[in-house]
């Protein structure tokens, strides 16, 4: 029951998104590199031009999200069909995943937690990942998804069934990107490390031989993607190409090392020069060239980096600064916006394609001359924006949505941190029966996964896909609480038992 539960209620939730915000999103094609990539290669060009322009063969992207995109809109009969299609996938593929983790809460932390589950989840899904859960046509969701599958197949490795489906996911998994794989490598380690910290009798070659279908699969099918980028690109890049424009990214065009918006402006998919710089130089080049300044900055200030990164896993694991809370520019002022103000980061493309304030966390004089830097809007128009950005301001600033800004920043880093380590504690010292070979990885799950956008560039969509471990580790523990209050301390951790 709370599994059905979990997957009915996350149903209604992502219809109530949708019929609040509409399905523009969803309606126009070409909102970022993976559909971008999609259409290259309906129309033959290959898996290419990542941000709309012809560009050559890329690997800014990774393949698998491209390939879902692809064959869903031949499916449709297109790529403007396609985007619909999408977001029924989209919606089914929510289901799927509270009810994937909704069953390891029920399975291994009890009835009390599976039904803790899903009032957690929600409350992170609408107070805080919402946005890039449900509206964005980026992966968040499907690393989600790859995620809840993984630990679900890895629950089933002693069978036949599921060592294949495991190095299914596995595979899946390599071509979504290099820090899954990584995360996925991560799991194998710590449930073998938990098996041997349990006192089985497991040799190290005994516990890995399940597992090796799924490296064998994840290995070939990451060879196999690395390869390709060797012939059509000649680097091996790692699945993906873009990690050191990423570090560039972090390093050199922010404030404390945390993206936001005004970040994004000179992103090659938003900014006409880096676009063209990018076309111009090629991708390994452009990417190679901001990698160079980033090393120098680093050899430079090693300990500017540093500081960054510690920034960056304050917001991680302490309280998430969301990229900017937009607030939608109405209708009136939409004659008096310029492409040059979009340019400059002052408005962005928020939820569903809709125009939206930015800079609403700057003081007035910052975003005043950001204003009047833009050469397209005369001093007349620069007034009118400027007063609706104040209106904008006033309104986020209102203290309902600084309450919901805090709850969101500590629901989303500070509280499933706490929980994940106490598990980790619970998992390393509780009593013999615990199930530590499962629940003692989960943590090391989170860790890994978290550890290089600590190190490279982290802000709160690279967190999105989180979502539904942290509200895991939530449940357990309130599930444990609930359980130890029944039966007493004296009967151990409270997590369900082997």
């Amino acid at each position: 029951m709370p599994v059905w539960i979990a997957m009915l209620a996350t149903l209604a939730l992502v219809c109530v998104f949708h019929l609040k915000e509409g399905v523009a999103g969803y309606a126009r094609p070409g909102l970022n590199e993976y559909w971008f990539v999609a259409e290259a290669l309906a129309s033959g060009r290959g898996f290419a031009d990542p941000f709309g322009v012809e560009s050559g063969p890329t690997a800014w992207v990774a393949p698998l999200p491209v390939f879902i995109v692809h064959g869903l809109s031949s499916l449709a009969g297109g790529i403007q069909a396609g985007f619909l299609a999408f977001g029924l996938a989209k919606a089914a593929g929510y289901a799927l995943c509270a009810g994937l983790w909704a069953r390891l809460a029920l399975r291994h932390c009890g009835e009390p937690a599976a039904w803790a589950f899903t009032p957690l989840w929600l409350a992170i899904l609408a107070i805080g990942q919402g946005r890039h859960l449900n509206y964005e046509l980026h992966d968040p969701w499907l690393v989600c998804l790859l995620l809840a599958l993984t630990l679900e197949a890895a629950d089933h490795w002693r069978t036949r069934a599921g060592r294949l489906a495991t190095a299914a996911v596995f595979a899946a998994g390599a071509w979504s990107g290099p820090v899954l794989a990584a995360t996925q490598a991560a799991l194998v380690c710590g449930r073998l490390a938990c098996c041997a910290r349990g006192g089985k009798k497991l040799a190290w070659r005994a516990g890995l031989r399940p597992f090796l279908p799924a490296l064998v699969a994840a290995a070939v099918a990451g060879g196999a993607w690395m390869t390709r980028n060797r012939i059509e690109l000649g680097v091996w890049a790692p699945i993906k190409s873009n990690g050191a424009y990423e570090a560039w990214q972090a390093q050199c065009a922010t404030e404390d090392g945390v993206p936001g918006y005004a970040t994004f402006m000179g992103h090659p998919f938003l900014n006409e020069e880096a676009r063209a710089a990018f076309v111009a130089e090629g991708e390994v080049a452009y990417v190679r060239r901001h990698g160079e300044v980033f090393g120098r900055e680093l050899a430079r200030r090693p300990m500017d980096f540093l500081r960054r990164a510690a920034w960056r896993a304050v917001n991680a694991g302490v309280f998430l600064e969301q990229a900017e809370t937009l607030r939608p520019v109405y209708g009136s002022l939409r004659g008096v916006v310029s492409p040059g103000a979009v340019q400059a980061g002052l408005l962005v493309f928020g939820p569903g394609g809709k125009l939206a304030w930015g800079g609403l966390d700057q003081p007035e004089r910052e975003w005043r001359g950001r204003l009047e830097a833009v050469s397209d809007l005369d001093a007349s128009r620069r007034e009118v924006l400027l007063a609706g950005w104040r209106a904008a301001k006033t309104e986020w600033t209102t203290w309902p949505q600084r309450a919901r800004r805090s709850a969101a920043g500590v629901l989303l880093a500070g509280l499933p941190a706490c929980a994940c380590a106490w598990l980790a504690w619970t998992a390393c010292f509780g009593g013999k029966g615990l199930r530590r070979s499962t629940i003692g990885a989960w943590p090391l799950v989170y860790v890994a996964y978290l550890a290089p956008y600590v190190l490279v560039s982290h802000y709160d969509r690279y967190q999105a896909p989180l979502a539904g471990i942290q509200a895991l580790f939530l449940a357990a523990a309130i599930g444990a609480l609930i359980r130890r209050k029944a039966s007493g301390p004296a009967r151990g951790g409270g997590l369900a038992r082997a």
